[in-house]
């Protein structure tokens, strides 16, 4: 007999996002990491300040922190001026996806 157990929602439980200075270049990227309460699969959105969106970045955590890296180029290869927001979505391996 198994019980019926829900899975517990995925939670953020501390995140690393400092900018870098002077912007993400090749050799130094932004690094962000966010510490989950269980392992992921997740979206990086990255857009300017009026919304659009320059570059998308996925993946799969094993663990419960997601590691992403952007060397601050568009999807297209062109390097990105200014500022820039970011989104995170993220989804546990064993559930529906939320955004932090």
């Amino acid at each position: 007999m198994t019980a019926d157990v829900p899975t517990s929602p995925l939670a953020q439980t501390e995140a690393q996002t400092d900018p870098v200075p002077s912007g993400p270049v090749t050799s130094n990227p932004w690094k962000p990491v966010w510490q989950l309460s269980k392992p992921s699969t997740w979206t990086l959105t990255l857009a300017t300040g009026t919304g659009t969106v320059v570059r998308t970045l996925t993946g799969t955590s094993t663990a419960a922190a997601v590691r992403a890296s952007w060397d601050g180029y568009r999807q297209d290869g062109t390097r990105v001026n200014g500022n820039y927001t970011w989104t995170l979505t993220a989804g546990p391996r064993d559930g529906p996806r939320a955004r932090t």
